[in-house]
């Protein structure tokens, strides 16, 4: 089990953050019983937040057959009518002896041993302990089913490599990824797609693109090109990703075609470069922009000459000459940007790719722009003060000062 060394970090997301376990699984790409264990190891307490009331009533064997049986409730039915939690309902349902509903005829369905078998990757051991049945028999269910054993090395893989889907859209999108800031790579026969962050709406990006075709892994390192730790994200993809192998140097025609497809792209690539910005203009009025920095010329004057043929005012322009510093940083090449900064233009943007995009804080940055569309500094100050502080606070080495 993975343990983490710094328990400055697990204490303030729990205590000072008031995240829950899951979620602080989340921003390392664990469960939340993984955490737990983690905090035992660092001796980190734990407080008990959810008070589980005691029930109001005094649970009998004919009432819980009543409720569960006669009147088909779950658990989780009962245990709300009650206000009480589903896991006293269950101590209760073993107490009594109470039969669950999960019957012998249920679980022949081949229905139900695919689902569990094949779609979830439970072992038999974990569907037998699931369903409360002897693992040789689950094992004779599978074979009476017609369902084929998984081998050693699948059995051993975390989670199954699932195929792309050929949704032209989809694929859009992750070539407008693979352009920015994730790299891809042949690993061990399959195709390894990475990026370094510091933010955990990136990791959640990652997660939203390819979790559901194969396991995001995360875990932490020092990067001394920019004296800080950052979280190395990667997910390991069977063939049928072999189209982002190579970085594009300029968007497919097939793409650039086709109105819905560009938008699936640009949404992708402003997930990973793309900078939407709120600020104060003269008086009490608010000014949205769009800026995007890269060194790919090439993209850059496409995305230029497509926004223009579809009635959006932009600019494009040299920003950093290669081979010079700024703000630390040293580009061996050109930087360009491209600019929208006509307030409706932006606006109409957003809501463009909203619907699109799987970074969530550029979602709640769009979501910001369009809900003030017309309204005043002064009513939008204080929430985009909150977003910045947010985004700010969750940031890695925020984190762990």
């Amino acid at each position: 089990m993975k343990t983490y060394q710094n328990p400055e970090i697990l204490r303030k997301l729990y205590w000072e953050d008031r995240l829950s376990l899951s979620g602080i699984g989340r921003i390392f790409g664990v469960t939340g019983g993984t955490i737990l264990y983690n905090m035992k190891l660092l001796s980190i307490p734990r407080e008990k937040r959810q008070h589980v009331q005691e029930p109001k009533v005094k649970f009998t064997k004919n009432m819980l057959e009543e409720l569960y049986w006669k009147q088909k409730l779950t658990l989780e039915g009962i245990a709300k009518k009650h206000g009480v939690s589903a896991q006293l309902i269950f101590k209760y349902m073993k107490i009594f002896d109470v039969s669950r509903r999960n019957s012998h005829k249920k679980i022949d369905r081949k229905a139900l041993l695919e689902e569990l078998y094949i779609k979830k990757r439970l072992p038999s051991s974990k569907i037998a302990k699931l369903l409360d049945f002897n693992p040789r028999y689950v094992r004779r269910l599978l074979e009476k089913n017609g369902i084929k054993s998984r081998s050693v090395s699948e059995a051993l893989t975390k989670k199954q490599k699932l195929d792309f889907s050929k949704n032209q859209k989809e694929k859009a999108y992750l070539l407008g990824l693979r352009s920015g800031d994730f790299h891809a790579k042949t690993q061990h026969k399959t195709v390894r797609v990475q990026t370094t962050t510091t933010h955990p709406a990136q990791i959640e990006l990652a997660r939203r693109s390819f979790g559901k075709y194969s396991q995001v892994n995360i875990y932490e390192f020092f990067n001394k090109g920019f004296n800080a730790k950052e979280w190395f994200v990667y997910v390991d993809l069977n063939g049928s990703f072999s189209f982002l192998l190579n970085k594009p140097d300029k968007i497919p025609d097939w793409i650039m075609n086709e109105e819905h497809l560009f938008f699936s792209y640009l949404a992708g690539y402003i997930d990973c470069e793309g900078h939407w910005w709120i600020a104060k203009s003269h008086e009490d009025y608010i000014r949205f922009g769009l800026r995007l920095s890269t060194q790919d010329r090439n993209i850059l004057h496409q995305i230029t000459s497509k926004l223009t043929t579809l009635g959006y005012k932009t600019h494009i322009y040299l920003s950093q000459e290669g081979n010079t510093i700024r703000y630390g940083v040293k580009n061996n090449k050109d930087l360009f940007s491209v600019v929208v900064y006509r307030k409706g233009d932006v606006i109409k943007l957003a809501k463009e790719l909203l619907r699109l995009s799987c970074h969530q804080e550029k979602i709640e940055r769009m979501n910001l722009m369009i809900e003030s569309e017309h309204k005043k500094w002064d009513e939008i100050k204080d929430k985009l003060k909150l977003l910045r502080e947010n985004m700010k606070r969750t940031r890695l080495n925020s984190l762990q000062k």
